[in-house]
């Protein structure tokens, strides 16, 4: 009812934006385009491990391949956060 998945949509949608953004900036392989709130990212499976050690939230997919996903309450901060963390582990 009254598009509240839309309004909900778009802030999860520009987080997404912000956090794929800043992960092209860190050469991070992206495996699809980012159309919504999820991008999945290859990554050597040592700085995954080293991700998992820093508590950043996310998802195994395969080997090599983890997905990111954002929500309405992600904020800015939290986008921050995940990507010190994964300077930090590449």
């Amino acid at each position: 009812d009254d598009d509240l998945w839309l309004r909900l949509a778009g802030p999860a949608n520009a987080a997404m934006d912000r956090l794929a953004s800043g992960l092209a900036d860190l050469g991070v392989e992206m495996s699809n385009r980012v159309d919504a709130n999820m991008v999945f990212v290859r990554l050597p499976e040592a700085a995954i491990a080293r991700l998992e050690e820093s508590n950043l939230l996310f998802y195994r997919i395969a080997p090599g391949l983890i997905r990111f996903v954002t929500s309405f309450q992600t904020t800015d901060d939290d986008i921050d956060v995940a990507l010190t963390r994964v300077r930090a582990a590449v």
